[in-house]
């Protein structure tokens, strides 16, 4: 993570602060390691027994990983309240539910003062989705967590990639994917059509089992005429594939599947 994420991240926590009303800051760590996942089922963790607060940064864009720590540190508050107790972590408790609600609010509030909370341009990350061929990978729903988070995975001849969907807010979502053995690498693998169209194919997956209000990705930039083309093919696959329910809404840089009914599209 950058020096400039870094920054908003700190700024972001004393937000947290002020609006939760937490009266001691809790230890936090960033986690740079994917077992974290794949051992918990969850992007984050909050331990009343020392107060300590872990969330998962590797892969993540800067929204989602404030929306995991403000869970986790509304989590911290309700300790400080004594409002953690047995069976407080379980899925529909109203400990978990109000973890949600808040950090939701307190995500859509604070990303009216900082629009760079939404900067999506991750230098190792693949938050790319779009064209490609009838012929897809096999791929596996692996889970679903606490906090609404969908992953994925498939393998190609030469890699393992993982897919992880978030849960934003208000019924929306983030697409995202990477290389697990070499996150640093485009999906330009010799497979380029067939790598996207397997992402399209979980994507649909995801929106039959969630139907969810919206879900959006950006597609890495790699400059120059490259990135129109890959927009305008990505673009192009989408409108074909998506449910019929779904339009598609595409900016420069950012697409947009929205369900018709509550988006008007």
């Amino acid at each position: 993570m950058n020096q400039k994420k870094l920054d908003t991240l700190k700024d972001f926590l004393k937000f947290c602060k002020k609006e939760l009303n937490i009266q001691s800051l809790p230890k936090i760590n960033l986690v740079n390691d994917k077992s974290f996942v794949e051992q918990n089922r969850s992007f984050g963790a909050y331990d009343p027994n020392d107060g300590s607060i872990k969330v998962v940064s590797l892969n993540r864009n800067l929204a989602d990983i404030c929306r995991s720590l403000a869970h986790e540190l509304t989590h911290h508050r309700q300790k400080e309240l004594n409002m953690i107790g047995d069976g407080s972590g379980n899925t529909g408790s109203e400990i978990e539910n109000e973890a949600n609600a808040m950090a939701g609010i307190i995500m859509r509030d604070y990303g009216k003062l900082n629009l760079s909370v939404y900067d999506l341009d991750e230098p190792h990350s693949l938050n790319e989705i779009g064209e490609g061929t009838k012929t897809k990978f096999p791929w596996h729903f692996e889970s679903d967590d606490d906090d609404g988070n969908y992953f994925y995975s498939f393998n190609t001849s030469k890699h393992k990639y993982s897919v992880g969907i978030a849960n934003l807010e208000d019924g929306m979502y983030e697409l995202s994917f990477n290389t697990v053995d070499h996150p640093e690498l485009d999906t330009n693998e010799g497979v380029l059509l067939r790598v996207l169209s397997t992402i399209v194919d979980i994507a649909n997956d995801f929106i039959k089992k969630v139907e969810p209000e919206a879900m959006y990705f950006r597609p890495i930039k790699t400059g120059g005429e490259d990135d129109k083309r890959r927009a305008k093919i990505y673009a192009a696959y989408l409108k074909k594939n998506l449910p019929s329910d779904y339009s598609l809404m595409a900016t420069s840089d950012t697409f947009r599947v929205i369900k018709k009914q509550h988006g008007g599209y």
